[in-house]
């Protein structure tokens, strides 16, 4: 008999059970849904006239960039929801068909999985709702089943460092990112070729992150003037990211301009908000999120694995995207905190990760709009992404 093929998955994904129509919201609209080919020519030969018809009008094969996975495509209504949502915020296709009718797309959702040099990997987009909660809400829900070693690689040390740094419970999360930017720029620098890590150059990187570590333990940031300039712009991509959603289908638009008209209260614009903004880091936020640490920890570090962050492809727009996604989240949690009369809890971290992530991971304009918002004020700038981490106070 074969042996299985271990497969690499964290913690909360074994756990992970669809919520269905108690869902806060639904996987059935504001996403592309690709259809397999096999799905494909399967809606094709439905007989069924309602369904059938149905099915070839709104199932439609993609132009010449389609692929044996990605074949074909869902056309949205223009509200943004999928056809095929009925009343009750389920899917008539698996109602009729069964869940062996889904595309792989809809079956796997929010699971992921990809083969990286030879081991299978799957992993949760936190973009569903109750993905999010269970991946916030205990700290080993990113406890990884059969994690095998670092790639043999610059990148593959690099990376491991970086994961490493992300777990430390001693290192704030904002302080691994820090570390993330520091090192990155230094063994990655852009234009250099992918290069093996012999075992002088592992050590050379270890022995540098074991130093960056304790100097990011030692050093004490202050934002200072800054913190105006990390408003400015972490709500200007947030407001730009909730006008791309459809409110009813979507709960980002509402999350944020709740919050961020809690840290604007009073005040007449953002200059006058940022002694707002300050304090309600410090009195409101802070609180909680250092006795719930795991929280905004594990965001981080499910981004890192889901998207394979820093193992291909361009440095810094990948530094800056992962930088001010989580500068986003962490403002709006801010904001929030300043309206909850009984303060923060659980339940609001998933409900503004969940929201956030399914605007800004999965709308591809996002990540090149972080690049441009930055790059206005201080163009290629690791420095400027390394502020929008920094507490505000």
């Amino acid at each position: 008999m074969a042996q299985e093929t271990p497969i690499t998955s964290p913690k909360f994904m074994t756990d992970f059970r669809c919520a269905g129509g108690a869902c806060p919201e639904t996987c059935c609209s504001s996403f592309l849904v690709d259809v397999d080919r096999a799905t494909f020519r399967a809606y094709m030969a439905v007989k069924a006239p309602d369904l059938g018809d149905q099915l070839k009008r709104h199932v439609k094969k993609r132009g010449n960039e389609r692929t044996d996975s990605s074949y074909a495509r869902i056309q949205l209504t223009p509200a943004g929801a999928c056809p095929f949502l009925d009343d009750e915020r389920l899917c008539s296709i698996q109602k009729r068909l069964g869940e062996s009718g889904l595309s792989e797309t809809c079956r796997s959702f929010p699971r992921e999985r990809w083969t990286r040099d030879g081991r299978d990997y799957m992993g949760g987009k936190l973009s569903c709702p109750e993905a999010a909660r269970l991946c916030l809400a205990a700290p080993d829900a990113m406890t990884l089943s059969d994690a095998g070693d670092a790639e043999p690689t610059v990148r593959g040390v690099v990376v491991a460092a970086i994961e490493a740094a992300a777990r430390d419970r001693d290192l704030p999360i904002w302080k691994a990112i820090l570390f993330a930017g520091v090192i990155t720029e230094t063994f990655l620098p852009e234009g250099q070729a992918e290069a093996a890590a012999d075992a002088k150059l592992r050590q050379t990187i270890e022995d540098y992150a074991a130093e960056t570590r304790q100097a990011l333990l030692e050093e004490d940031f202050a934002l200072g003037d800054q913190a105006l300039t990390q408003l400015k712009i972490l709500a200007a991509v947030a407001l730009s990211a909730a006008a791309k959603c459809n409110p009813n289908l979507n709960r980002f638009p509402a999350i944020s301009q709740r919050a961020i008209g809690a840290i604007l209260e009073g005040a007449e614009g953002f200059d006058s908000a940022r002694a707002r903004y300050g304090a309600l880091y410090r009195e409101r936020f802070k609180p909680f999120d250092d006795a719930h640490d795991h929280a905004l920890r594990n965001y981080v570090l499910n981004y890192l694995y889901v998207n394979r962050t820093f193992l291909s492809g361009p440095i810094l727009p990948q530094f800056q995207t992962l930088a001010v996604k989580f500068g986003v989240i962490r403002l709006l949690l801010v904001g929030l905190s300043g309206v909850q009369p009984d303060g923060l809890d659980i339940d609001d971290y998933a409900a503004v990760v969940s929201a956030a992530s399914r605007i800004l991971d999965h709308d591809a304009s996002v990540s090149a709009e972080i690049s441009a918002a930055l790059d206005a004020v201080e163009p290629r700038s690791a420095s400027l992404a390394i502020r929008m981490v920094i507490p505000p106070a």
